[in-house]
């Protein structure tokens, strides 16, 4: 009876976790907001502008997306990557990345695959400063299918070169965790999922707290080591 009652927990979280943790970032990280600065005309001139809406196609991709428009935002990116009016590198990678994340919110997991895997391929060949998170998105898109090996690898390959200090790493770092987590990797799921609930501590993030502490409290339990359950993880010095 224990045993049974073990797995319908685990079975119940385990459908919770993947639908709490792969949420989209509602923020765009820093090093590629500032890419997005650098290449569109209208706020490279006025960086006011970048959450207002004025002329020009590309301007209005990303500041539709940012705003929640994301069907108007589509549409814009659309036209522009089949009509092949952009020729810069930099911004065909903006504009794929964004149309990445429209075609992930929508769970239309292939479609967004193909766009992060050819942002990856334009932000290599420049050298973007942030096509490294193509990585952890590729990540988001194997949780939700269920394919924990492939997004463990992925996100590792985020982590090995991942930007301090942005707001994505928390819920990436967790979601690395969330992977070996069902792969019974229990060591390499610890680790990752206190590290990012020590970041989330430390930038009084509440929902993200929530997040880390039931998933630490699977990862207890599915090791029977339940009394780790009335236990808070300690804060880092």
């Amino acid at each position: 009876m224990k045993v049974y009652t073990r797995n319908l927990y685990s079975y119940y979280f385990y459908f919770f976790f993947i639908s709490f943790t792969t949420a989209q970032e509602k923020e765009y990280t820093t090093s590629f907001k500032n890419e997005i600065l650098e290449s569109c005309s209208i706020c490279s001139k006025d960086a006011a502008y970048f959450n207002k809406p004025s002329k020009g196609d590309f301007h209005q991709s990303h500041y539709l997306f940012s705003s929640k428009k994301i069907d108007s935002s589509y549409i814009y990116i659309t036209q522009l990557l089949s009509k092949n009016r952009i020729k810069d590198n930099q911004q065909l990678y903006i504009l794929h990345t964004i149309k990445g994340r429209i075609l992930l919110k929508k769970t239309l997991l292939d479609e967004a695959f193909i766009s992060f895997q050819k942002a990856i391929e334009i932000g290599k060949y420049y050298q973007s400063p942030s096509f490294n998170n193509q990585y952890a998105l590729l990540g988001k898109i194997y949780i939700e299918q269920y394919k924990f090996s492939k997004a463990a690898e992925v996100l590792e390959t985020w982590k090995a070169s991942y930007v301090e200090n942005e707001l994505s790493n928390r819920i990436n770092l967790h979601n690395l965790g969330l992977s070996y987590l069902h792969l019974e990797q229990y060591d390499k799921a610890q680790e990752n999922l206190l590290e990012s609930y020590h970041l989330n501590q430390k930038y009084n993030d509440t929902l993200g707290l929530a997040r880390s502490s039931l998933d630490i409290a699977n990862l207890y339990y599915q090791q029977y080591k339940d009394c780790l359950l009335y236990t808070s993880p300690s804060p880092r010095d």
